[in-house]
């Protein structure tokens, strides 16, 4: 198991490189800022910069997959799950709003429709569960805001844009 040392420094890493992504796109560089979006997504996912992966690291994925096929109900596995979906999220609209002030709106939307997808399936997924809910807020009380209502003021923004309307 990673320890809570290592984490923390792939957090803050995952931190870093989006706002290193976000500095490149002011800058008019959409290209590197996709790339560090990029690697900013595999920070989030334990990877990183130069690592490589291991039959170690092969093995504990397994284990962690199979722990949460066994143990569907553990909160710290419901936990995981529900961060690894808000993260999607949130690189989904990123992904989306450098598509989008680089002139390519359809691409733009494609992206915004995948960041409410992962947060669909995530109010989907705990909606059955009662120790879990959508309010943003974690069984331990802690605060995990949901940005579903940036996600669609960016894709109205975008589809305005496009001249995509429904």
């Amino acid at each position: 198991e990673k320890s809570t040392h290592h984490t923390n420094l792939d957090t803050r890493n995952q931190c870093a490189l989006y706002l290193k992504a976000n500095l490149e796109h002011l800058r008019g560089n959409a290209r590197k800022s996709l790339i560090l979006c990029a690697e900013a997504r595999l920070a989030g996912e334990g990877g990183g910069r130069g690592t490589a992966r291991t039959e170690e690291d092969d093995e504990n994925e397994e284990e962690e997959e199979e722990e949460e096929e066994e143990g569907s109900h553990n909160p710290r596995i419901q936990r995981r799950k529900r961060t690894k979906q808000i993260q999607d999220a949130i690189h989904y609209n990123n992904l989306g709003i450098l598509h989008q002030t680089s002139g390519k709106p359809h691409t733009a939307l494609h992206y915004y429709t995948r960041a409410l997808s992962s947060l669909e399936s995530l109010s989907s997924s705990h909606s059955s569960s009662s120790s879990s809910s959508c309010s943003g807020f974690a069984n331990d009380g802690s605060v995990e805001p949901l940005p579903t209502s940036e996600i669609l003021y960016n894709s109205s923004i975008c589809a305005f844009m496009a001249g995509d309307f429904w």
